[in-house]
């Protein structure tokens, strides 16, 4: 290099793109991993998978998970290249299982929670996969990793108080019926594992999956 030439700037950081509407993603990313600059571009797919045609809750999450991928890799349009693809898929199961979605009505989201109470645990398996989309038709997988965390619920709840809760409003929209970062948090006697896996994002496994990230892209480039 000549004394004339200017100095090369480090290759600059591919944006991200989280592929979910969820805010309480959107603020995993924001306030525990730091990053400010990335974008929302939901994946617009329809999660019409049958849980009982899997052999486990975790299969299942990565089932719906990958769909969310494949759905959004087809609107490539809605972000430039290269980019880091986010996308996870939460799921609520109790201790034999069975997968519980969303109940949408107060009287199922009565019984979830009811049932979760009696024990002896819940588990929450988040599905993430991590893939950097070089160019069309081109996309490097970096992780696809389940991550589970197990909720005990607090056994002393009584009848009222889970009423008081549900009156509140909260957790009708949520896999489970519960939401661990509001009022929902109160109904949990402890949390084995990443608490923000039951919020929507395990933070420590997309921590990592990033890095890794960053050593893959020089290693590509050197390779191309």
């Amino acid at each position: 290099m000549s004394r004339d030439s200017p100095p090369r700037s480090p290759p600059r950081s591919p944006p991200i793109v989280l592929g979910s509407s969820s805010p309480q993603r959107a603020h995993i990313l924001r306030t525990v991993l730091g990053i400010e600059n990335f974008k929302v571009v939901p994946s617009h797919c329809p999660e019409d998978l049958d849980p009982l045609q899997y052999e486990s809750a975790k299969e299942y999450a990565l089932a719906t998970c990958n769909a969310k991928l494949d759905c959004l890799l087809q609107r490539q349009a809605s972000f430039e290249t290269p980019s880091v693809v986010v996308v996870a898929d939460t799921v609520v199961a109790d201790c034999d299982g069975r997968v519980y979605g969303k109940p949408h009505d107060s009287k199922t989201q009565y019984e979830m929670l009811a049932h979760f109470i009696k024990g002896p645990f819940v588990e929450i398996h988040t599905a993430l996969r991590v893939v950097v989309v070089v160019c069309k038709n081109s996309v490097d997988d970096i992780t696809s990793h389940c991550e589970t965390t197990r909720l005990v619920f607090d056994p002393t709840i009584t009848p009222h108080v889970l009423r008081d809760y549900i009156n509140t409003g909260e957790g009708i929209n949520a896999a489970g019926g519960f939401c661990i970062q509001a009022g929902g948090g109160a109904l949990v006697k402890s949390v084995e594992g990443d608490y923000y896996n039951v919020v929507g994002l395990p933070a420590n496994a997309l921590f990592n999956a990033l890095l890794a990230v960053k050593d893959f892209l020089p290693s590509r480039n050197r390779r191309e």
